[in-house]
């Protein structure tokens, strides 16, 4: 008897022997709704970065913030699309996410940026104010910059 999809996916959401059943033998809609799903185990995201369909690897980049490191920057690796996502994701290299424009950050992102540089209260205050002004259309490095260098 046929599982009903949204049965699978919650049995996905828990239990490691599904993520890599349909990491490995799930339709494209499976993989691709597997991959924005939160914690995944080590095994479902790696085999998951090496899908061969384009959108459920970007599915780690859109739609799991969960993915870790190494697999953003492998997949940003993979084309000029991918990269421009890649600094965009909460994961990304502190390098990676300062090339980002500062305003299309997520504020996920600016707190693991700011978490990673062991930024002060102040220096936080003054980064989350900037996404909102006009220094919004500046780089998310060349704002920390100066910031960073002024307190």
């Amino acid at each position: 008897m046929p599982v009903h999809p949204s049965a699978a996916r919650y049995r996905a959401h828990v239990d490691r022997g599904e993520q890599l059943r349909v990491a490995r033998d799930g339709d494209q809609n499976e993989r691709w709704h597997l991959a924005g799903l939160e914690r995944l185990h080590p095994e479902t995201f790696e085999l998951l970065a090496r899908d061969p369909d384009a959108g459920v690897r970007a599915s780690l980049l859109l739609d799991n913030y969960q993915t870790p490191e190494h697999l953003v920057e492998q997949l940003a690796a993979e084309s000029d699309e991918f990269a421009e996502l890649a600094r965009y994701h909460p994961n990304a290299s502190c390098e990676r996410m300062e090339t980002g424009i500062l305003g299309r950050h997520i504020p996920t992102a600016i707190q693991s940026y700011l978490d990673r540089n062991g930024a002060t209260s102040d220096q936080r205050r003054e980064l989350l104010a900037a996404r909102n002004d006009d220094r919004r259309d500046e780089t998310l490095g060349s704002v920390w910059e100066r910031i960073s260098h002024r307190t």
